[in-house]
């Protein structure tokens, strides 16, 4: 089921300026400063604005385009902030990486999965269109995703030239099946209801992945019973049988959302090894 949406692809420029970090909101032992964010209109539903925010490294004598993450939260596809990867974005473009947050409409606002996947290419279509003037490379580009936002972000990395990874954080990437009674995919819920079986299957990213696949990090906690580690572990095999690159990481006690500042001691040290997973896909 296709929605429409009222696209601005001329899209409005809110803000641009130095970005403030509050140190009462980040790690002592990371950096989050060297940068610039800029918020853009880039769909609207109804009453809904859709804002993006670019996280810009400040540019170093050679300039040059920059790497950049898109960044897709998760929530349930009941809640969606701005601001869920914002510490990560921040020192990721305090390291030379431009971060690109999205949010997407949810199922208060009657949007449902293909209406977060056209959402999402909207974003995509401003990013290129303001590629050069943002200094961004569009060759050298990935996702990092969590929970809910899984599957639209691994559809998004999988079906676009020039995507050189994709990272995943307590994914779901069968939306057909509930593996060790865990809540997700929701039985019932609005944002998959609309589909069959087989359109689900069609929209699942396990089973959309062609030749040469973008390289995948996947982190998930074996404590999960939101959705089960072993969503990861179907898409790291499935990336592995098309000869791609992937690695998992697990956590024994982590529950969901593990990843999150606050939420338990991990968040440092999933941050640093998305951003050495980064960089040595870059590298590559």
């Amino acid at each position: 089921m296709k929605r429409t949406l009222l696209l601005t692809f001329a899209a409005t420029l809110l803000c641009a300026g130095a970005y403030a970090a509050d140190p009462e909101l980040y790690c002592a032992d990371l950096t989050y400063d060297g940068f610039t964010t800029r918020s853009y209109t880039f769909a609207t539903r109804g009453d809904r604005t859709l804002v993006l925010e670019i996280d810009l490294p400040e540019r170093g004598d050679a300039g040059g385009p920059r790497p950049f993450v898109v960044y897709v939260p998760g929530g349930s596809w009941r809640t969606c902030g701005i601001g869920a990867f914002r510490r990560q974005s921040a020192y990721l473009a305090s390291q030379g990486i431009a971060g690109v947050r999205i949010v997407y409409s949810l199922v208060g606002d009657g949007a449902d999965f293909s209406a977060g996947l056209e959402e999402l290419q909207a974003a995509r279509d401003l990013v290129a269109a303001r590629a050069g003037e943002l200094g961004l490379d569009t060759l050298r580009f990935g996702y990092v995703a969590a929970s809910a936002g899984t599957p639209l972000a691994a559809d998004e990395a999988l079906s676009q030239a020039g995507c050189r990874f994709f990272v995943g954080y307590n994914g779901i990437y069968d939306l057909t099946r509930r593996i060790d009674g865990s809540r997700f995919p929701e039985e019932g819920t609005p944002y998959l209801a609309p589909f069959s079986d087989g359109e689900l299957r069609d929209f699942s990213p396990v089973n959309r992945i062609g030749a040469d696949p973008p390289a995948v990090a996947l982190f998930h906690g074996r404590a999960d019973r939101t959705i089960s580690w072993k969503q990861s572990q179907l898409f790291c095999d499935a990336v592995r049988a098309a000869d791609g690159r992937a690695e998992i990481v697990l956590y024994d006690d982590a529950r969901h959302g593990f990843f999150n500042y606050g939420k338990s001691d991990c968040h440092e040290e999933v941050t640093r090894k998305t951003a050495a997973f980064i960089f040595s896909v870059l590298g590559e």
